[in-house]
């Protein structure tokens, strides 16, 4: 099991990557995780609202759960990926980015957050109390926006 610094070191190594600008993680309601700030809050609403509805169009398709959406610009990429039901984590890249490198780098950190997550539900349902969206800043202490 991975502890608290394997878990920075795998969330430094996704911002290490070379054309990575941002890289956050939110709620599927839209709110940022961590440091809030303006562009913090805009790319979690939009990139929570983009996930709803592309997953919504895969569903009604037939096609089943959407696993990654990738936006790609004249400027740069958007990497999204549901974790969970709840959350959401956003990487904001370069063209020249390395987008096969951001996505191995993503699932690692999908996988510690949501090991993270989990064990923080268990110890709260434990307690017979219920799970607030800010309760999680505790469970994935560490991970915040990284802006360069």
């Amino acid at each position: 099991m991975a502890d608290k610094h394997d878990f920075k070191e795998i969330l430094k190594s996704i911002e290490r990557i070379d054309g990575v600008k941002d890289c956050l993680l939110a709620t599927m309601d839209g709110m940022p995780v961590g440091p809030i700030d303006p562009d913090s809050s805009l790319i979690s609403a939009a990139s929570a609202a983009a996930l709803g509805s592309v997953g919504e169009v895969m569903k009604s398709l037939e096609y089943g759960s959407l696993e990654q959406l990738i936006v790609e610009t004249d400027y740069g990429r958007v990497l999204m990926e549901e974790m969970g039901d709840e959350y959401a984590l956003i990487v904001i890249a370069d063209n020249n980015a390395n987008i096969g490198m951001i996505r191995i780098m993503l699932k690692k950190a999908l996988g510690e957050c949501e090991h993270r997550i989990n064990n923080k539900k268990q110890d709260i349902y434990s307690d017979n109390e219920s799970l607030h969206p800010y309760d999680i800043n505790e469970a994935v202490e560490g991970f915040e926006i990284i802006k360069r």
